[in-house]
């Protein structure tokens, strides 16, 4: 097997800038992984375990700032033969994922494309204020699901915990609002 080189992972980067990245950066990275969410959502799977650990910058000269969405250990297919498999939680699968990362189903064992965009949403945030409220119970999984839980149903306090001094930059409110609302198919 053959495998293409890659560089570090976003995560060294967020550890060695202080969590944070510059609001533009969060939206080339954010706009890449959507592009690549969308190849892999097209195909009838779902990544599920979006995070910085598995985004790697490009080796090769003129990739560099190529962002690639690895680690597929917990991709699944979500169509059979084009048909959108029942959305069923499964209590052996719930909270599958990287705690602060994992998504409202995914909590419940379900997942779905609404799941990936979730996900990519948290990384967002994170990667733009430092950190998610909910990131000192990531040991109690059915507290953190709760605090998400809370958070999305009052997105603006949401929000205002997240950025107390100013707009969340970079997101648009109404884009949050509509992502984290999506219904499944």
């Amino acid at each position: 097997m053959v495998l293409e080189r890659f560089d570090e992972d976003l995560q060294k980067l967020l550890n060695e800038n202080g969590k944070m990245f510059p609001v533009k950066t969060v939206c080339l990275i954010g706009l890449s992984v959507l592009n690549v969410l969308e190849y892999i959502h097209s195909s009838g799977y779902l990544h599920g375990d979006i995070k910085a650990a598995n985004l790697l910058l490009g080796h090769k000269k003129g990739t560099e700032n190529q962002v690639y969405l690895v680690d597929m250990g917990l991709a699944c297919k979500y169509q059979r033969e084009g048909v959108h498999k029942k959305d069923l939680p499964d209590v052996k699968k719930a909270h599958n994922g990287t705690p602060e990362f994992t998504s409202r189903d995914a909590h419940r064992g379900s997942f779905s494309r609404r799941s990936d965009l979730e996900v990519l949403c948290y990384n967002l945030l994170q990667w733009l204020c430092g950190e998610l409220p909910w990131e000192h119970c990531v040991s109690d999984n059915n507290k953190l699901q709760r605090e998400k839980e809370g958070c999305m149903a009052n997105l603006d306090e949401f929000l205002k915990k997240l950025f107390p001094d100013r707009d969340c930059p970079g997101i648009k409110r109404n884009r949050l609002i509509y992502y984290f609302s999506i219904r499944n198919k």
